[in-house]
C-alpha cells in the first residue's frame, strides 16, 4: 500500500474517532445555551448500585405514614394509633383488627407483587414488608448519569412518571372482569359500583377463559395479547355477538329502519378489581384469540403482568395506596458511578501507554484500537438499551481485557518470530497463524458464557451476560481490525522492525 493511501485511510480514522469521541463523552450547551446536548454516556441507564434506587412504601386501607399524619386536623388525628412507634399510623377502630389473618395477606400479597415485577423483567428489584403492615417496593431508576446528576432533568421526571404508572398497575387488586357500560347489554346488576355492567354470569370464574396473557411486539406495535381457552373462544363468541346484536337492534329501532349501518361497534372493557384497565372495540363478533394494542411498550408490559397474574388466579387481597416515587442515593456513594468512570478511563489510558512503551508506534495502532472498542461498546450500550450495573461495566471492561490480551499475545509472538531472522511480513503472518486458535478459543469461551448469563440468568445476571456477549463480539472483530491497521499504518515505513520495536537476528551469510 502506498504512501497516499496509507495516510489517507489513516487520517480518516483518526478524525472519525476524535469526532466520535466528542459526542459519545462531551456534553455541551448549544443555540445560544437554550438547548443541551447529553453525550451517548451520559445519556446510557445506570442500575441502583451507580445512580441509587426509586422505592416507594405501600400502605393498606386505614394504614398512612408520619407524613399524612402530620397533615391531618387534630381532630383527626385522635382517630389514629402509632404502631410500635415505628412511622406507621393506624385508624384505632381497625387497629385491634390487625391480627395475623392481616400478616398472612400481607405476605400473600408481598409474593404476588413480587412475582408481577419478575414477570415485568425489571433488572433488579425488591418487595419486602417494612414496620410490620406496609410494603416497600424497590426498583432500579434506570437514570443515566445525565439526570442523576441534574435533579430538574425531563428525562428525571420521565423516569418516575413511569416506575409510578408501574407500580399502580402491579399492585392493583381483586380479579379480571368484563364488562360493558350498555345496560341493555350487560347483565342486570352493577357488583363494583362503577357504572358498569357485568358481561359474564356471576357464576362464571373468568380467569377459566384464558389460558395465559402474552406480549405481542412487531414493528413498534405493542400489543396485549389474550390467548383464550377453549371456553374462553366460545364464551367470547356468545358475548360479541351479543353486544352487536343488541346495538343493531337499537340503532334499526332509533332509525326506523330496518337498515343497519357498517359503523356499528361494540366494546369489552376490562377491569382488574375496580380500576379498568383496557377496552377493546370490535366491528364482527369473534370465537378466537385476540391483542389489545397499547400506546407504548412499557405500558404493554405492565399490563400482561398483571393480567397474565390475575388469570393465572393470584389476585392482591388489600387495596393500596402510596405517596410518591421517591430515590435514594447508591449505598456506595453519589459519586459512585463517576468514579467507576474514572476508574475505567485510567484503565484504558493505562494500556495505551503501556503499548506505546512496549511496541513503540505500533503501540499508537493499539491504541486507535482501544479507543475503537470503548466507542464500539459506548454506542452498542445506548443502542440495546441495557441497564449497566457496575458488574456490567466489569463485564465491559473484560471485553477490553480481552482484545489486549490478544494483541499483546500476537504482538510479542511477532517479536519472537523477528528474533529467528524472518522478514517482518513473514513474522507477522506467523505470529497471527500461531495465536490464532488460542484467542480463538479463549473468545468462544467468553462467549459461552455470555449465552449462559444471558439466556438463562434473570435480571441483572441477563443484562449483565448481554454486555458481555457485545463485548467478546467487539473485542474479536476489532482484533482483527488491528491487522489490517497494522498493515495499513506500517506499509510506507522503512524500518517496520523499528516501528513496532523489534529486533531481528542477523545471520553472517546474510
Amino acid at each position: 500500500m502506498g504512501k497516499v493511501k496509507s495516510a489517507i485511510i489513516t487520517t480518516l480514522l483518526v478524525i472519525a474517532i476524535v469526532v466520535l469521541t466528542v459526542f459519545s463523552t462531551v456534553s455541551f450547551n448549544y443555540a445560544d445555551g437554550v438547548k443541551r446536548y447529553n453525550s451517548i454516556l451520559s445519556s446510557i441507564s445506570l442500575g441502583s448500585d451507580l445512580t441509587g434506587e426509586a422505592y416507594v412504601v405501600l400502605y393498606p386501607e386505614g394504614v398512612i405514614s408520619t407524613e399524612d399524619y402530620n397533615s391531618l386536623t387534630s381532630e383527626n388525628k385522635a382517630d389514629y394509633t402509632q404502631h410500635k412507634n415505628s412511622g406507621l399510623y393506624v385508624l384505632t377502630s381497625e387497629y385491634s383488627n390487625l391480627s395475623d389473618s392481616s400478616l398472612r395477606h400481607l405476605k400473600n400479597d408481598v409474593e404476588i407483587i413480587s412475582d408481577r415485577f419478575d414477570a415485568r423483567g425489571l433488572t433488579a428489584y425488591s418487595v419486602s414488608i417494612v414496620n410490620d403492615y406496609a410494603i416497600k417496593i424497590s426498583v432500579d431508576s434506570g437514570l443515566s448519569y445525565a439526570a442523576y446528576a441534574n435533579t430538574e432533568s425531563s428525562e428525571r421526571t420521565s423516569v418516575l412518571s413511569e416506575i409510578s404508572q408501574t407500580v399502580s398497575t402491579l399492585i392493583l387488586d381483586g380479579t379480571l372482569s368484563l364488562r360493558t357500560e350498555e345496560s341493555s347489554i350487560g347483565i342486570d346488576y352493577d357488583p363494583y359500583e362503577t357504572g358498569t355492567y357485568s358481561l359474564i354470569e356471576r357464576t362464571t370464574n373468568v380467569n377459566d377463559l384464558y389460558k395465559n396473557v402474552s406480549l405481542y411486539s412487531s414493528a413498534q406495535v405493542y400489543a396485549v395479547s389474550m390467548n383464550l381457552s377453549g371456553d374462553g373462544k366460545e364464551v367470547i363468541g356468545d358475548v360479541t355477538y351479543q353486544i352487536l346484536s343488541t346495538l343493531a337492534e337499537e340503532e334499526s329501532e332509533s332509525s326506523g329502519s330496518n337498515f343497519v349501518s357498517d359503523d356499528v361497534e361494540g366494546k369489552i372493557l376490562f377491569y382488574v378489581g375496580n380500576e379498568k384497565l383496557l377496552d377493546f372495540a370490535f366491528k364482527d363478533s369473534f370465537a378466537s384469540d385476540f391483542l389489545i394494542q397499547t400506546s407504548n411498550l412499557g405500558i404493554a408490559k405492565n399490563y400482561v403482568a398483571l393480567l397474565d397474574s390475575v388469570v393465572s388466579g393470584n389476585s392482591v387481597q388489600n387495596e393500596y395506596t402510596y405517596d410518591e416515587v421517591k430515590l435514594a442515593t447508591s449505598s456506595q456513594g453519589a459519586s459512585v458511578a463517576l468514579f467507576l468512570g474514572i476508574a475505567i478511563g485510567l484503565i484504558i489510558l493505562g494500556s495505551i501507554v503501556a503499548f506505546i512503551v512496549m511496541y513503540k508506534k505500533l503501540g499508537l495502532v493499539n491504541a486507535m484500537m482501544v479507543a475503537c472498542y470503548a466507542l464500539a461498546m459506548i454506542c452498542a450500550l445506548q443502542i440495546i438499551g441495557v441497564t449497566v450495573t457496575a458488574v456490567g461495566a466489569i463485564c465491559a471492561v473484560i471485553g477490553l481485557v480481552l482484545l489486549l490480551g490478544s494483541n499483546l499475545a500476537v504482538f510479542e509472538e511477532v517479536r519472537k518470530q523477528t528474533k529467528t531472522g524472518k522478514t517482518m511480513q513473514a513474522s507477522v503472518k506467523s505470529g497471527y497463524k500461531n495465536t490464532l486458535f488460542g484467542i480463538l478459543d479463549l473468545h468462544v469461551v467468553a462467549l459461552l458464557a455470555s449465552l449462559v448469563l444471558a439466556l438463562i440468568g434473570g435480571g441483572e445476571l441477563a443484562a449483565c451476560g448481554l454486555i458481555l456477549f457485545v463485548a467478546t463480539i467487539a473485542s474479536y472483530a476489532i482484533y482483527w481490525f488491528t491487522r489490517f491497521m497494522w498493515y495499513v499504518v506500517v506499509s510506507p515505513v522503512k524500518d517496520k522492525f523499528a516501528f513496532g520495536g523489534y529486533t531481528r537476528e542477523v545471520y553472517e551469510d546474510e
